[in-house]
């Protein structure tokens, strides 16, 4: 488990093939890594990706770092919190947070919630991502059509009250 990393001994958690090994398990193993490892673009990265919220425990340059912010997005839209503030507070890179993950505009400043464009790529990223989240009228959860839908009108049975 990555988690066991929090019990490793100093030199393990120095040890980047470890701690890749850790946190490609569990990304929240990061926090249990060297802090020397803490700031290395690779593990970060890899953690991120598995759970965004171990971008809390990255340097702050990483928080920096578009790719991983995004990538960190990507994985849990809370992640967000963690973003250094430059990025939050730029347009552009919010785009691409709520193209990536539609989940993000909840957790993004206010200001970008009322932004058009920003609700819009979430809205679309969305739909594009769950086609068929709602079945179509009449249909079963098989995707068949009810019996009853497929008869004409004056067929159908009617159900008594």
């Amino acid at each position: 488990c990555g988690l066991a990393l929090e019990y490793a001994h100093p030199d393990t958690r120095n040890n980047k093939k470890v701690c890749e090994a850790a946190v490609s398990q569990n990304g929240m193993a990061l926090p249990f890594a060297s802090e020397a490892l803490r700031k290395d673009r690779d593990l970060v990265l890899a953690a991120v990706s598995n759970a965004g919220a171990a971008l809390e425990f990255a340097s702050q340059r990483l928080r920096r770092d578009p790719e991983v912010a995004l990538a960190a997005v990507g994985s849990d839209p809370k992640a967000v919190y963690a973003v250094d503030e430059s990025l939050r507070s730029d347009r552009a890179f919010i785009l691409q947070a709520v193209a990536r993950n539609p989940a993000a505009l909840e957790f993004v400043d206010k200001i970008f919630r009322h932004d058009r464009e920003v609700v819009q790529t979430a809205c679309r990223q969305k739909r594009a991502s769950s086609p068929l989240s709602l079945p179509p009228a009449g249909a079963r959860k098989t995707g068949r059509p009810a019996p009853s839908a497929a008869l004409p009108p004056n067929r159908r049975r009617r159900r008594s009250s």
